[in-house]
């Protein structure tokens, strides 16, 4: 049998029930909707992208990124597979070598970016690395900052082969106007300037809404403090207090009955 690590980074069709999901995948629930969808787009297009397995034994290969896509291509009906064939001695080996493909054969920024967290997650810091990968920190958290954006947009992103650029100007937007954001990209083919706009737009709308909502709320506040002082001068015992925390501001006031 040749050595796994002889044609780790080759990218080959292999029959589809040569190829198994990592165990820790395989009960991965998947949005059927989604998975329709990525698999119409399979049958017109093709997979544009590889998955990425490596070896088991001489005709068992293991699916180390792209669960969804291969899933997808099965339901279109494909027979053969693009994939790209990884060494994989142990998990370590199967993610460095992975990483290390991506720079031979264009893995996915978001494939990358997911396979830089599983080595965070396996006690590798982001200095270490940074010196076995030879990338700047930069480079490095700016990729594992695209995992900030949910795992549906990063879906949708990666199915409509949109750019690394377009990713981190979502991430500019805020969390809850991204989905709609996105919709906006897809459905009017926006450029990437016209992207940035859009968000930057929003954001600015934002901050307006945020003033305005700020400028009322010192408005009642006033109103509050200068109707205890009209009972005082009115000779109306009175005691008040004020307590303001990040998230709210409380009023206590107390009127004597008695005068």
């Amino acid at each position: 049998m040749k050595n796994c690590y002889e044609t780790a980074g080759e990218i080959v069709l292999l029959p589809y029930d040569r190829i198994v999901s990592r165990p820790t995948r395989a009960e991965n629930a998947y949005c059927e909707a989604s998975l329709e969808e990525l698999c119409d787009s399979i049958r017109i297009n093709g997979l544009l992208q590889p998955i990425c397995v490596c070896a088991l034994d001489g005709s068992i290969y293991q699916i180390i990124a792209g669960e969804r896509r291969f899933r997808a291509a099965v339901m279109a009906g494909l027979r053969d597979i693009p994939c790209i064939v990884l060494g994989c001695e142990d998990e370590t080996g199967v993610l460095y070598a992975l990483i290390e493909g991506q720079q031979q054969r264009g893995l996915h920024y978001l494939e990358e970016a997911e396979l830089l967290r599983q080595l965070r997650e396996r006690g590798y810091s982001v200095t270490d690395l940074s010196q076995t990968l030879s990338k700047p920190i930069g480079y490095l958290m700016k990729k594992l900052g695209l995992l900030r954006l949910s795992e549906g947009i990063r879906d949708r992103l990666r199915d409509n082969v949109l750019s690394e650029d377009y990713a981190a100007a979502l991430l500019e937007a805020t969390e809850e106007t991204r989905d709609e954001t996105l919709d906006r990209i897809l459905a009017e083919d926006l450029s990437l300037t016209e992207t940035r706009e859009l968000i930057r737009q929003r954001r600015e709308r934002g901050r307006r809404g945020n003033i305005m909502v700020f400028k009322d709320l010192k408005v009642f506040c006033n109103t509050v403090e200068r109707a205890v002082d009209t009972m005082r001068r009115s000779g109306i015992s009175s005691d008040f207090d004020k307590t303001e925390t990040e998230d709210y501001i409380a009023y206590t006031v107390k009127i004597s009955k008695t005068g």
